[in-house]
């Protein structure tokens, strides 16, 4: 990696435009091929740093959201960096995610509710052989696994409501009509309200 991603490359253009200023002088003293190709290949060598500098920024931006999300709800941060990477990856809002997982299971891979739901997101294990044919019980305990079919079975949710989040988390907890089903939805919406 190249220069100091954790000061937002702010000390590798000045470094860069440096360099690549001295070699278009060396080369064009050297006298050496043409001038204006090494012009054209220190372009190329400057778009390709630049690249690299903005993935270095998208991943120091997403190092910044795990360590708050991390100390927000005092988890540890692989935990963190895997329920944020899995929620981004189903199409659900990070903020959600968080927010499902403590209410449901309190971040406890191992939580048993007394339904029977399990694991962080507490997904029913007839809902997760639907979404994933084959699971067994005993891969729902595992992070990953849980995360990706609890997070894909709310995203599903949240699409046949037409993205009504309050909707989608009613359906998510099982219970859309029944007295005391909106105050799921309020500990989850207020979880997601308190971080932003």
């Amino acid at each position: 990696m190249i220069g100091l991603p954790a000061l937002g490359g702010h000390m590798l253009r000045p470094r860069l435009t440096a360099v690549s200023f001295l070699a278009v002088l060396v080369a064009c003293a050297a006298g050496e091929g043409s001038w204006e190709a090494e012009v054209n290949g220190l372009r190329a060598e400057v778009g390709r740093l630049t690249g690299e500098l903005g993935l270095a920024n998208i991943e120091l931006h997403r190092l910044r959201k795990l360590v708050r999300y991390s100390g927000h709800y005092r988890i540890p941060a692989d935990l963190a960096s895997l329920i944020w990477d899995v929620s981004l990856a189903q199409g659900i809002d990070p903020a959600l995610a968080y927010a499902l997982v403590q209410v449901e299971s309190g971040f406890d891979s191992f939580a048993v509710s007394r339904a029977g739901a399990v694991g962080l997101t507490q997904v029913m294990p007839r809902t997760a052989a639907l979404l994933e044919p084959g699971v067994t019980y005993s891969e729902l305990f595992d992070s990953a696994t849980n995360l990706r079919l609890g997070l894909r079975h709310l995203r599903n949710l949240l699409e046949k409501t037409g993205g009504d989040t309050t909707a989608g988390l009613l359906k998510y907890n099982g219970c859309v009509r029944a007295p005391g089903c909106q105050s799921y939805a309020d500990m989850v919406l207020g979880r997601v309200s308190a971080r932003e």
